[in-house]
């Protein structure tokens, strides 16, 4: 059974949560899901057993194998992993501006891919924490391990966000203008939407989108019965063809698809054989 929480409180300005999952055994078959955007990083680790495999929505059948260790850059659209049999493994899903005090890049660098923790922090630095999580027996004294080693990360003169983007997230609802948030902030276009995406990854257009689709999401994985064009508006879309169109753009299936499949995991849908 995976173990989520929240972090230590000194990493909780930079990460949303913390897991640690138990060894997967493999089934002798192929099986895979679509995860679907959250709009966020995450990083993952697996002590053991088969790298991370994942492939894009046009081609899922091909998978780019990874390494063990790897970063999941904020993503505007659905890709596929594959469920490998694997060792025991441990997580973080990271708030915005996390990735330059964690990883050193900005998180515009990592959007839209996957890529092997190792080209970031160097060899080195990652078999430490793989060696020190292998040596841990159990969730809770893995999950212990993983925090100690993001905070030694961290230095006492690390900066979080910049205020004008740490006030635009505050106030990116779901029916906020966009272009009166950029004003409220003081600074000029382009200085605005370049320090949001190095500190979020996407444009705030395409994170604004994530955040209607999430909303929606949250009400569908519930299980309520709700009409479709009351989910439509609660979450702020325009109309429910709006509704519609977005969602099977970003999940790859339609908001009535979804809600019939009724996933265990709201982001994780498990595709056929």
């Amino acid at each position: 059974m995976t173990l989520t929480r929240p972090p230590h409180p000194m990493l909780r300005s930079l990460i949303e949560v913390i897991w640690a999952a138990p060894a997967r055994p493999g089934t002798g078959r192929i099986r895979r899901e679509a995860v679907l955007p959250t709009g966020q990083c995450h990083l993952a680790i697996r002590i053991g057993g088969a790298p991370f495999r994942i492939a894009e929505p046009a081609d899922p059948a091909a998978p780019q194998t990874l390494s063990n260790a790897v970063i999941g850059g904020p993503r505007s659209g659905h890709y596929v992993k594959f469920l490998d049999g694997g060792g025991p493994s441990v997580g973080a899903l990271l708030r915005p501006g996390a990735t330059p005090l964690l990883f050193g890049v900005p998180a515009s660098d990592l959007a839209e891919r996957h890529i092997p923790l190792q080209d970031v922090w160097g060899s080195s630095a990652t078999a430490r924490l793989v060696d020190r999580l292998a040596a841990c027996t159990g969730e809770t004294a893995r999950l212990a391990a993983f925090e100690a080693f993001l905070m030694q990360r961290l230095t006492p003169h690390s900066i979080g966000l910049h205020p004008a983007i740490a006030q635009t997230l505050g106030a990116l609802l779901p029916d906020a203008r966009i272009g009166l948030l950029r004003a409220a902030s003081g600074l000029n276009r382009k200085r605005f939407d370049s320090l949001f995406r190095d500190s979020v990854g996407l444009t705030p257009k395409r994170y604004q989108r994530l955040i209607r689709f999430r909303a929606a999401l949250a009400r569908l994985a519930e299980g309520e019965e709700a009409d479709l064009a009351d989910i439509a508006y609660a979450a702020g879309f325009a109309d429910q063809a709006h509704f519609q169109h977005e969602f099977r753009a970003i999940a790859g299936i339609t908001p009535g698809a979804y809600r019939r499949l009724g996933p265990a995991a709201a982001h994780h849908l498990p595709m056929p054989d």
